[in-house]
């Protein structure tokens, strides 16, 4: 092969390269804009709830405690609230019906609701983009809860 092609083979593998790092900063700018105007909705549309409930166990015959994790946004912009399910992968949709209000029904609302570990990935990869004081400390809470466990998990043994 004569030089001048391989000079010529040379930039053009330097050129695909440089395109590709352009590429991958293009992609994580997306996700990290996507995370925090999830963020912002999440900060002015949706709750963390984290509560405890008593299960009854049949074969027990007994009552024991249950921690209860949810995290949800609800909206009448139903392409809003695809786009959260879409862009996270996780949780799943609820179609509510309209509500009888002082002039009729309501909006029919979309709630796009996480449980348990879902809520931790996504509260995990939201949270430095929170603003909201209280919704940080209850989203701190959640991850707190699952990160503790797991050290426990590994203390144990159990993994």
């Amino acid at each position: 092969m004569n030089e001048g092609l391989e000079n010529i083979l040379e930039i053009e593998g330097v050129k695909k390269e440089a395109d590709q790092l352009m590429m991958n900063k293009m992609i994580k700018h997306q996700e990290e804009l996507g995370l925090s105007y999830a963020a912002g909705l999440f900060d002015g549309e949706g709750c963390i709830v984290k509560g405890f409930t008593h299960k009854y166990n049949p074969v027990m015959k007994k009552k024991y405690l249950c921690t209860t994790i949810r995290m949800e946004v609800c909206n009448t912009d139903f392409g809003l609230i695809q786009w959260l399910h879409d862009f996270f992968q996780e949780g799943h949709i609820i179609n509510l019906k309209p509500r009888k209000i002082k002039y009729g029904l309501s909006k029919p609302q979309q709630r796009w609701q996480l449980t348990h570990r879902q809520a931790y990935r996504v509260l995990k990869k939201i949270l430095k983009y929170m603003k909201e004081k209280n919704k940080i400390n209850k989203a701190k809470e959640v991850i707190d809860y699952y990160e503790k466990s797991e050290e426990k998990k590994i203390s144990d043994g159990s993994i």
